[in-house]
């Protein structure tokens, strides 16, 4: 069983965010369900409609092998090629963790179509060799204030 990942308080309020477009949702013992998201295997906190768009771009043989893993198939007629998008899509929120163990390849984090700000941090500080602080000293040794700091980003961004 896993945990709920969110931010809780004595009044039992609770809040997710999607890790691909920033949506948040918030309420009173709100679980993933009710916010419409999911999280996946690797636990990124995802809108269950990204986690749909993925299912409708993955190629046939994930899709077929995504349907042979549900549990539950031995009752099914033969689904056909043409219904695997929908039967998959309907389905990934299937099992006994539902919402919470959603698996890795419908995920647009985990399949490289979305890119987090933590992994794209990471991945800077990986290829070029250096770490948070380095580059907050050389920030600190370059501007006076954050203002100055920004408008050099968004003159950056204009060019």
């Amino acid at each position: 069983m896993k945990k709920r990942t969110c931010f809780v308080s004595n009044s039992s309020s609770c809040s997710f965010v999607c890790e691909v477009c920033g949506e948040e949702q918030s309420g009173m013992d709100l679980c993933l369900s009710d916010a419409e998201m999911a999280e996946c295997e690797n636990g990124h906190i995802v809108c269950c409609e990204h986690m749909r768009d993925q299912v409708n771009n993955l190629p046939i043989e994930t899709l077929r092998s995504i349907y042979s893993s549900f549990e539950d198939n031995e009752d099914d007629e033969e689904v056909v090629d043409a219904d695997l998008k929908s039967v998959v899509s309907d389905r990934i929120f299937d099992g006994d963790d539902g919402d919470y163990d959603v698996r890795a390849d419908v995920c647009p984090i985990c399949q490289f179509s979305n890119l987090t700000d933590s992994d794209y941090i990471n991945y800077i500080e990986m290829t070029k060799g250096t770490v948070r602080s380095d580059i907050l000293g050389e920030i600190q040794s370059k501007y006076k204030s954050y203002p100055e700091f920004m408008d050099a980003v968004k003159a950056s961004k204009t060019k």
